[in-house]
């Protein structure tokens, strides 16, 4: 399946990024439009989809690959790390899991 990475992406063809998001939170969507502009400005090449789905939910799939779930991590990814899985994707490696940014805590 590697192999088979490198030789899709050596061919030109665009990497996917779906995007999960919760459909009753406007911040989810918000969220995943930002990481959409961040993401297709850096590397354009790069087709991200914003969907609605379940509750509390945004879950990034590069490639069929699962690589940050926020119903595992409670924590959205940052949108460096998405953008190198993105880059390594690109360059013929493997995506990788996302680690989730620190949870915000309030005093």
């Amino acid at each position: 399946m590697e192999n088979l990475n490198k030789i899709s992406t050596a061919m030109g063809k665009t990497i996917q990024v779906d995007v999960e998001h919760c459909g009753l939170c406007a911040a989810h969507a918000r969220q995943c439009r930002s990481l959409q502009k961040y993401i297709m400005n850096e590397q354009p090449d790069t087709d991200l989809v914003c969907r609605a789905g379940r509750r509390g939910s945004f879950e990034v799939i590069i490639n069929g690959m699962l690589v940050h779930s926020k119903l595992q991590t409670q924590a959205f990814p940052s949108q460096d790390d998405i953008l190198q899985r993105v880059k390594n994707v690109h360059a013929g490696l493997p995506p990788n899991y996302v680690k989730a940014e620190n949870i915000c805590t309030l005093m």
